[in-house]
């Protein structure tokens, strides 16, 4: 019996998708088949992941990227089990580490469920719950949204996303288009999160007229530039609304160097994302 393992992607945000629904069916869905990678792991080595160590989810995820076609993937998501209405996701970054909250995936995950129809509400992805909506959207409940200013060494927000985002407003001490400067000034930043000790996402924003943006994000466990964050699309427009005192009643439109994400703050606080089959 042949094994699947589905590439998908938001905003240009790549991802491995397994799923147990598919992972064993010989005859995939033909509009996947070409979107598909055949592989020979089992799908309990897959679930096994959660209980192992650092060093072995690296190793896996590591040979398992290497191989010809997943060399783009910038991390590995498994639907574990679904549970009436609610699905329970495993999340890994490339590098092995797990983490809270991934934007991108989770909108990624609620395409998928839309394309498959499936009565799915809930996702719970990492440690965070999000309802699902249409058109690679999901809709946050209560975030920890209190941004804290720091002066030195470089002016940056602080803002929780369900992942930990460190935020600056480019200028012109801080250009936006030196992504070498903004590079060095993100791994500087990368571990200025004292409260985590995994240090934090650094993102970067340039305001292109009113609520739109451009934005950059250097990932930690991709230790680099990514095409989309969808946190960090988030976490810069909340920076963005507080820091301009706009009201927290519109759409913000934020480009990213793989597509452009929408965060709506009003009546929910909703992320929407470009989702396709493949990358």
């Amino acid at each position: 019996m042949t094994n699947y393992i589905l590439k998908i992607s938001g905003a240009g945000n790549r991802f491995l998708l397994i799923d147990k629904q598919n992972f064993n069916v010989p005859s995939l869905a033909p509009d996947w088949q070409k979107h598909s990678y055949k592989t020979d792991y089992s799908f309990k080595d897959f679930i096994k992941l959660a209980k192992s160590d650092f060093s072995t989810k690296r190793n896996f995820i590591k040979q398992l990227i290497s191989q010809p076609g997943l060399s783009l993937t910038e991390g590995l998501i498994v639907l574990k089990r679904k549970q009436n209405s609610s699905l329970h996701c495993d999340f890994y970054n490339k590098d092995g580490s797990t983490a809270e909250m991934c934007g991108n995936a989770s909108c990624c995950v609620s395409m998928y469920a839309h394309w498959l129809a499936l009565p799915l509400k809930t996702i719970l992805l990492g440690e965070t719950k999000v309802s699902s909506i249409k058109e690679g959207g999901i809709l946050f409940g209560r975030l920890d949204l209190s941004i804290l200013d720091f002066s030195k060494p470089c002016g940056f927000s602080f803002i929780n996303t369900g992942v930990p985002h460190g935020v600056i407003e480019c200028s012109d001490a801080l250009n936006f288009s030196d992504k070498k400067k903004l590079k060095k000034t993100a791994q500087q930043l990368r571990f200025k999160n004292i409260n985590n000790h995994k240090g934090m996402n650094v993102s970067f924003y340039q305001v292109i007229k009113d609520n739109q943006l451009k934005a950059v994000t250097y990932e930690r466990g991709v230790e680099d530039w990514t095409l989309a964050c969808g946190t960090g699309a988030l976490a810069s427009a909340l920076v963005y609304l507080k820091k301009h005192s706009i009201k927290n009643t519109s759409a913000v439109s934020i480009k990213m160097p793989g597509g452009t994400l929408k965060v709506q703050t009003h009546p929910h606080l909703a992320l929407f994302s470009s989702v396709k089959k493949g990358f």
